[in-house]
């Protein structure tokens, strides 16, 4: 396939490019190794004709300031969106973001999503078939289940996000911390628990025959920080406030 245009957003993108320069030989690759290198690599250049990205950083530095949906979302900023094919480390902290990322409301671009545990032939089968229009490999099955990017898009949901990223962050201790770090007066920080004990029942991760006790909605909050800190930072111009303990 000569003069593909390939970027790979992924910190071993230097273990892949071997193996995708020898499977689309004369293609031109480019790598994102670093946050910081991702507005070079997009930034008022020709568009790639596909993507692959890495959907969570398994990194000590990046892990929880940076991710595939960061960059989903920046490529939409530059104008430089295209076709992506997500790839997933397959563990359940990434449901998630494997629910946004799939979301073809959220994210009509991305056509494939593969498990890295398959290896370096699935990573040639996805992007040789988003970029001839055939159909992809099928993507990762999860778990039936209301996904959080939904209840966090409108209304009451937005002041969920931050409450519940606040508390991940682990920068919440008590009531009063928690209307500090998400912004929110202390009535608001005080119906936390009423907030989120309605999307922790619809999603069916707390018994239905008990009430949602407030360190129940702590334990869910850690369960699913990585989550709550990206959706908060991408979403809520504030969102930095909430997220700051974590960045590198």
């Amino acid at each position: 396939m000569d003069h593909l245009r390939l970027l790979i957003v992924s910190p071993l993108a230097g273990y892949l490019a071997p193996h995708l320069a020898a499977a689309f030989e004369g293609c031109y690759l480019n790598l994102v190794t670093a946050p910081d290198q991702l507005d070079l690599a997009v930034r008022g250049r020709p568009r790639y004709d596909a993507v692959l990205l890495d959907l969570t950083w398994n990194d000590p530095v990046h892990e929880w300031s940076f991710d595939g949906l960061d960059a989903l979302e920046r490529f939409r900023e530059v104008d430089r969106v295209t076709t992506v094919v997500v790839a997933a480390q397959g563990h359940s902290f990434e449901e998630d973001h494997l629910r946004e990322s799939s979301d073809p409301e959220r994210f009509p671009e991305v056509k494939a999503t593969i498990y890295k545990s398959a290896g370096l032939p699935a990573v040639t089968t996805a992007v040789e078939a988003v970029v001839t229009g055939r159909p992809p490999p099928t993507a990762p099955a999860l778990k039936p289940k209301p996904p959080l990017h939904r209840y966090f898009s409108k209304g009451r949901g937005l002041t969920a996000s931050r409450l519940a990223a606040a508390v991940a962050s682990g920068r919440a201790a008590n009531y009063d911390a928690l209307a500090s770090v998400a912004s929110v007066a202390p009535d608001t920080a005080n119906k936390l628990v009423s907030y989120l004990a309605p999307i922790i029942l619809a999603r069916e991760e707390a018994p239905a025959s008990e009430p949602v006790t407030q360190a129940a909605v702590y334990r869910w909050c850690g369960e699913h920080a990585r989550y709550l800190l990206s959706w908060e930072r991408r979403n809520n111009p504030a969102g930095h406030s909430v997220i700051s303990r974590w960045m590198p």
